[in-house]
């Protein structure tokens, strides 16, 4: 939905792996993250294991956003903002992950700065 509102677009993609059977708790694949990114800084880490429930797939990244993962077959698994605002996108729940200190710290990553914007009001950076 953010790269859509961003000008992005989207393609249905078949079900190769990316529309997993297992509970959404398992894994089912890696994702490479790009270093420097709000997601790396949150999981410490160029590779993590991810689940996966998406039938589409992004094909023009918006305005203003950049690939920050992808996986074995290149699609993307998650966008950012190239400003100094948080927007982190992605195309795996961490929800359903929550035994893993990596996907609680994509959590606690939002949580600081959603307190940081709290305390700076509108100004961010």
């Amino acid at each position: 939905m953010i790269n859509e509102l961003m000008g992005g677009f989207l393609e249905n993609i078949p079900c190769n792996g990316h529309l997993q059977d297992e509970a959404g708790a398992q894994p089912s694949h890696k994702i490479f993250v790009e270093p420097e990114t709000i997601l790396y800084h949150a999981i410490q880490n160029k590779e993590v294991e991810v689940n996966s429930f998406h039938s589409q797939a992004i094909t023009q990244v918006g305005k203003g956003l950049k690939i920050t993962s992808y996986s074995n077959d290149k699609l993307i698994e998650s966008i950012e903002g190239n400003a100094s605002h948080y927007i982190l996108g992605l195309q795996f729940h961490p929800e359903f992950i929550l035994d893993s200190e990596k996907m609680r710290n994509i959590y606690r990553s939002f949580i600081k700065e959603a307190e940081k914007f709290k305390v700076s009001g509108s100004e961010h950076g």
